[in-house]
């Protein structure tokens, strides 16, 4: 998967991001998970002879993947007193690292 096919993912993701309530959208972070969710989807099911257009054509991947990765982190109990870190409180915008990935929002 090229730089091309990223950016693709990231764009679809952030204009799905865009489409939750205020206070569902998804943060930096959370975006970036879900990229990485969807670009596993898609290079997952390439040997198939499958591509994001086809995901395209079934349903709204980029939003159900935002949703998989908020249900995961509403799952996720911090310890009594520890502080919530959010991606976008630390100025996280314009590019995501995942591991060796960049996805650019």
């Amino acid at each position: 998967m090229n730089q091309s096919n990223l950016d693709d993912i990231a764009t679809r993701i952030a204009y799905a991001a865009e489409q939750f309530t205020p206070s569902r959208r998804p943060n930096a972070r959370q975006k970036a998970d879900a990229a990485a969710v969807l670009r596993d989807m898609v290079q997952a099911t390439a040997t198939h002879g499958l591509g994001l257009a086809d995901f395209d054509g079934i349903a709204d991947f980029p939003r159900m993947a935002i949703q998989l990765v908020q249900h995961r982190d509403e799952q996720r109990q911090p310890e009594p007193g520890a502080p919530v870190i959010r991606g976008d409180q630390h100025g996280i915008s314009g590019g995501v690292h995942h591991g060796d990935l960049v996805f650019r929002f």
